[in-house]
């Protein structure tokens, strides 16, 4: 396809992962293969696509063997022209979610390795079967051992980090839960307004029905059905 220019080129997100991304959050490939720890600096470069890319901007060719042009990563800027790389798509992976649980939107993404890509790197992701709270010491002495000089600043499990992304969600539902309760006691009291009045306006009538011989009881049924009425 043509070279189409920089400001117009379509725009989906973009992720630096190792080879064990997918394998760790259990996200299959639909076609073609992940990435692998073949997938290093000096190796051609590769990309994974999610479904949602393939349909939206390959609908109609095969998206493994396609190219993709991106910017080069460091070190790659010699056999590339200008600031762009191009990265063959090796994969298609089902999407995952990236955004907060209100987004309903399918979201493009390309993944690339950490081994040919190494834009900031922002952490690392670990699944176990244990119970994860005693594992950050271990972490964090397992990253100190193998990167000197990096810091660990903080280790959260997953239902922490959806808990956290539930935030909004919460504090809006109890915004909404305050207003519904403080609607609900003032309309108790404006009801009990206007039946006290209309209880009021009434004496005369009800002291005209004993000497008519009728029972000296207040008439409850009728009261409370009027009670409910208003």
């Amino acid at each position: 396809r043509p070279v189409i220019e920089r400001a117009q080129r379509p725009v989906a997100d973009f992720k630096i992962v190792g080879a064990g991304y997918f394998q760790v959050l259990q996200l299959q490939v639909r076609r073609g293969r992940a990435l692998r720890e073949g997938d290093r600096a000096g190796a051609p470069l590769v990309a994974v696509i999610n479904e949602t890319l393939a349909r939206r901007f390959l609908p109609d060719t095969d998206p493994i063997g396609q190219r993709l042009l991106m910017d080069a990563p460091p070190g790659y800027g010699a056999p590339y022209t200008g600031d762009a790389a191009s990265f063959e798509i090796v994969g298609i992976i089902a999407d995952e979610r990236l955004t907060p649980f209100a987004d309903r939107q399918e979201h493009a993404v390309i993944y690339v390795s950490n081994e040919q890509d190494a834009h900031n790197p922002s952490g690392i992701i670990v699944r176990t079967a244990l119970n994860a709270a005693p594992l950050e010491a271990a972490l964090r002495a397992a990253v100190a051992a193998s990167a000197t000089g990096v810091a660990v600043t903080r280790v959260k499990t997953v239902e922490q980090l959806k808990s956290e992304a539930l935030i909004p969600d919460r504090l809006r539902s109890v915004v909404l839960g305050a207003f519904a309760g403080l609607a609900l006691v003032l309309s108790a009291i404006g009801m009990s307004g206007v039946t006290s009045c209309s209880f009021v306006t009434r004496p005369p009538h009800l002291g005209s029905r004993p000497p008519l011989g009728a029972d000296r009881s207040p008439p409850r049924p009728l009261l409370v059905c009027q009670g409910y009425a208003l």
